[in-house]
């Protein structure tokens, strides 16, 4: 990972919203407790990210690689779960 790039956990957490498409949507509310309704789980980048990779490491999400070369990151359960305390 690139000695430059300082992740906060804020960082981690906008980053886990946006692949599994919370950052459009917000919780809803049922009987006093907050629920989220992901519609997707994929993030799609042309190369690695420092970000990504921090997360993959972490064990939160994983990844592969196209036939084109272009990686696709995914949130592992333990990611899910992990963003789920936050949230």
């Amino acid at each position: 990972m690139n000695d430059n790039v300082i992740l906060t956990e804020s960082i981690k957490i906008d980053i886990a919203r946006h692949c599994i498409g919370m950052d459009y949507k917000k919780t809803y509310h049922r009987h006093g407790k907050a629920f989220y309704r992901p519609y997707r789980n994929y993030f799609a980048l042309w190369e690695r990210d420092p970000c990504w990779e921090s997360l993959v490491e972490d064990g939160y999400a994983k990844c592969k690689t196209t036939s084109q070369g272009n990686v696709i990151y995914y949130m592992t359960r333990k990611g899910l779960d992990w963003l789920g305390k936050r949230l």
